[in-house]
C-alpha cells in the first residue's frame, strides 16, 4: 500500500470509514511525512483525525472507536513503508 492513496482509500473503506472521510485523509496523508513509527501521522493528518473521530463515536463509521485506531494506525504505518 506504499504511498498508493486508491489501496489506502479502499483499506480503510473495507474497515468501515466512510469513503468521503477515506479520501479526505487519504489526501492529507499524501501531502505529508509522519512523525515517526510511534506517531505515523503528520500535524495535519492529527487534526483531522481529532476532529474526525467524533463522528466514529456518535456511529458514523461502522467500527468502534478502539478498532478505528488500530486500523487508522495499522494502515498510516502501511502506507509510509513503517512497518
Amino acid at each position: 500500500m506504499e504511498r498508493d492513496n486508491a489501496s489506502l482509500v479502499r483499506h480503510l473503506t473495507d474497515s468501515g470509514m466512510v469513503e468521503a472521510d477515506a479520501s479526505a485523509l487519504a489526501a492529507i496523508m499524501a501531502e505529508e511525512e509522519p512523525e515517526n513509527a510511534e506517531e505515523p501521522f503528520g500535524v495535519n493528518a492529527k487534526k483531522w483525525l481529532k476532529k474526525n473521530l467524533k463522528t466514529v463515536a456518535e456511529g458514523g463509521w461502522n467500527v468502534s472507536k478502539a478498532v478505528a485506531n488500530n486500523v487508522l494506525t495499522q494502515a498510516a504505518l502501511a502506507f509510509y513503508d513503517l512497518k
